[in-house]
């Protein structure tokens, strides 16, 4: 049905037309067809307040106010947090870490006490480890917060304050993931040129139960650079290692993208690859990017590549694991108004249908929201309330300031140099240290839009 191909916000516009359009356009064929992206089950599909009470179509309305919201940057609440309590994001990579509404940083003022903000409620934790030897990385979940130090690791329950510390068979850190039930960590060493097997340290929450065991990777050839990367699945219960085998001489032969999944104890359940043609030509994207598992399917890399031809036309690259089939896809698309230059800071943010990502240019941040069902690339309408970020000088053409983007279905998070912000796309929500003057202008900017389309209105009716 052609009506399927709407925007469930545009749906909900469109039934103003008509009686027989609001029929149509109310039937579940195809209500449930635009909402299964983001809501794919009937029973708890979101993590969204929605008040008791509520009639079905009210709550429906709800959501596609929600997925408007989204895929346009028109976040409900907005809060700032500027060099919050030895926030310090020049560490590097593993420093910060988000989950589930929740923010942690290193305090590199503090004896690096690992430090929890509830973006909600404003309630604050902090963590101190257990050797004072320093901290590298931090990762976090729903319900345990992990922190890795020299030759251990050392982890905290959010709910109870339990602290349990591993000892670690290596000092030598790579990687670090948690989900609500498990926590992983790949132990390397990056003087060794050895790419054929990893060794990965795997707890469990509910038994404290350690295992180290050495993972065998797929076969690579002699002049490859791979670059991996690790994520849990949702269940916790089983680990993926991937790799992208870039070629040493950078020629325009195939690129490959390796999974391995293994069960906790390391031992490996399956193995793929995925060969696409060279990237050679693509501007890789998501090097920061936080590995997040949405409807069964997770963004692992990305890639740009800029039509020369067209200034504001470029084709998105994804390269996903699929749970449910259990392999590495490519997903291409072109998209309208995606356009980035070799200056340009793009580490993207993948939430279901949208991608967040934050562009630096003649010192200047912007956010910059794609709406991957309509392909097309457009500045989040709350991308005026990064300015307070943009350093007060600019920075010299080979220096670029420190940005990084977290997420869920709930909140963004873009964190910068000197602190964070948060924006929220759940509408019955207050959140700690909320901007007020922020849902003022967001309301004016509205009433203002809505204004001009309505002269625009009346000026085509008036033509004869």
């Amino acid at each position: 049905m052609i009506l399927q191909h709407l925007s469930l916000y545009r749906n909900f516009q469109s039934r103003r037309v008509s009686s027989k359009w609001k029929q149509v356009l109310s039937s579940p064929q195809v209500v449930d067809f635009l909402l299964r992206i983001w809501f794919p089950t009937s029973t708890v599909d979101t993590a969204l307040h929605i008040p008791k009470g509520l009639s079905t179509t009210s709550v429906t309305s709800l959501k596609a106010e929600h997925i408007n919201a989204y895929c346009t940057g028109q976040a409900f609440a907005y809060a700032r947090y500027d060099s919050w309590d030895g926030f310090n994001m020049r560490l590097w990579f593993h420093s910060m870490a988000y989950g589930d509404g929740i923010m942690a940083w290193i305090d590199s003022t503090d004896s690096d006490v690992i430090k929890l903000l509830d973006i909600k409620t404003g309630q604050k934790w902090s963590f101190l480890p257990e050797a004072r030897t320093g901290v590298y990385a931090i990762a976090l979940s729903s319900s345990m917060v992990a922190a890795f130090g020299t030759g251990r690791c050392d982890v905290w329950t959010l709910s109870a304050g339990h602290h349990y510390s591993l000892r670690l068979p290596s000092a030598f850190f790579s990687d670090i993931a948690v989900s609500s039930k498990s926590l992983a960590i790949t132990l390397s060493n990056k003087w060794q040129e050895d790419s054929t097997r990893v060794e990965i340290v795997t707890w469990t929450l509910k038994d404290q139960r350690t295992s180290s065991s050495f993972v065998a990777l797929p076969p690579k050839g002699t002049t490859s650079r791979p670059s991996l990367k690790m994520m849990l699945d949702s269940q916790g219960e089983s680990l993926l290692l991937l790799e992208w085998v870039s070629n040493d001489f950078g020629d325009n032969g195939p690129t490959r993208f390796n999974y391995t999944r293994t069960s906790l104890d390391g031992n490996v359940l399956t193995q793929g690859t995925l060969e696409t043609p060279s990237t050679k030509d693509y501007r890789y994207c998501s090097d920061e990017t936080v590995l997040k598992e949405t409807n069964r399917e997770a963004v692992i890399w990305a890639f740009i590549k800029r039509q020369r031809s067209l200034v504001d036309l470029s084709e998105l690259m994804l390269i996903c694991y699929n749970f449910l089939e259990d392999r590495l896809e490519v997903h291409r698309q072109v998209v309208v108004g995606l356009c980035m230059n070799d200056k340009s800071i793009s580490s993207l943010f993948h939430w279901k249908n949208a991608a967040y990502f934050l562009q630096y240019e003649y010192a200047f941040h912007s956010l910059r929201v794609i709406d991957l069902q309509s392909s097309t690339c457009s500045e989040a309408e709350m991308s005026w309330s990064v300015d307070i970020f943009n350093p007060p000088l600019p920075f010299p053409d080979e220096a670029v300031p420190h940005t990084r983007l977290f997420g869920d279905e709930t909140f963004l998070v873009a964190v910068f140099d000197e602190g964070f912000c948060v924006w929220c796309f759940d509408a019955n929500l207050q959140i700690f240290n909320e901007d007020i003057h922020y849902k003022e202008k967001r309301k004016s900017n509205i009433a203002e839009r809505r204004l001009l389309l309505e002269q625009d209105r009346e000026k085509k009716g008036s033509q004869p």
